[in-house]
């Protein structure tokens, strides 16, 4: 599941599909490292340089799970912790001072339940040969993949107007600022 998964995300995009997707029955089967694929979906909208996540998908291959409902919290945290550092944390300082100026929660943003749409997770069971409970690493699983999904699917957002990056936090005023950029080249 989680290869066919990352297999029509790949193909969609008419690119080349992972190395993950070309390997074999018994190298899935073997393969110690937790695997994960995430997509994140937009749907055509106007545009108002404000980025909303509509629908969030995550296929985590963690082994075998011993506590299901625990890993997809840990799934879901993660996702808006990888989300929030995408869209909003960002730490300033003083240029003259060095003062920290984002050192509170009232001046560093960070990701709230109204960020994110309900979560689409799921668990891919392919127990790993390293141990004999055949468990993987899980709780690191969102963050990762939440950072480049939701950074790709911004610039994916965008690119039909000639932008090809936009540095994180993807704030709105970043959005825009790589909107007004690629037009004026």
């Amino acid at each position: 599941m989680l290869f066919d998964t990352a297999a029509i995300g790949f193909i969609s995009r008419n690119s080349p599909p992972p190395a993950a997707h070309s390997m074999s029955a018994a190298e899935k089967r073997t393969c110690p490292m937790p695997r994960m694929t995430h997509e994140r979906r937009r749907p055509p909208q106007s545009l108002h340089h404000r980025v909303d996540i509509v629908r969030y998908a995550a296929v985590d291959d963690v082994g075998r799970a011993v506590n299901p409902m625990i890993l997809h919290g840990q799934t879901h945290g993660g996702i808006a912790q990888g989300a929030g550092q995408a869209l909003l944390e960002d730490c300033h300082y003083d240029r003259e001072t060095g003062q920290l100026l984002a050192a509170s929660f009232i001046d560093y943003a960070m990701p709230r339940a109204d960020l994110l749409p309900a979560l689409a997770t799921a668990l891919s069971e392919v127990p790993a040969p390293s141990n004999r409970l055949g468990v993987r690493s899980g709780g690191e699983g969102g963050t990762t993949p939440a950072l480049a999904a939701v950074t790709n699917a911004i610039v994916d957002a965008v690119s039909e107007l000639g932008v090809r990056h936009i540095e994180m936090p993807a704030t709105s005023e970043r959005v825009w600022r790589a909107i007004r950029d690629s037009r004026c080249r």
